[in-house]
């Protein structure tokens, strides 16, 4: 099974990426910031890393940590907006 480690900020969005890829048949470790993202990153070394564009000026911290534990690394950089409207 692959595993991702997922750094989003976004609780609720973050929770339902989770779901979406663990019915997919990833294992996925969820990281809600950048030190929790470091703390996954020291007891395991996941096949794909998948961090939000808002994050992403803190995973700059933790470029060099992935780099020196992934045997390949490739950076796709997305940008996805998303409108919420609740009632009128």
């Amino acid at each position: 099974m692959s595993s991702i480690l997922l750094l989003e900020d976004d609780e609720e969005l973050g929770e339902a990426l989770r779901i979406y890829l663990q019915k997919a048949g990833y294992e996925i470790r969820l990281a809600g910031n950048c030190r929790s993202a470091e703390i996954f990153l020291t007891e395991y070394v996941p096949d794909i890393v998948i961090a939000d564009i808002m994050v992403t000026v803190v995973i700059n911290r933790l470029r060099k940590k992935i780099e020196n534990n992934m045997t390949e690394s490739v950076y796709i950089r997305n940008v996805f907006g998303v409108g919420y409207t609740f009632g009128e």
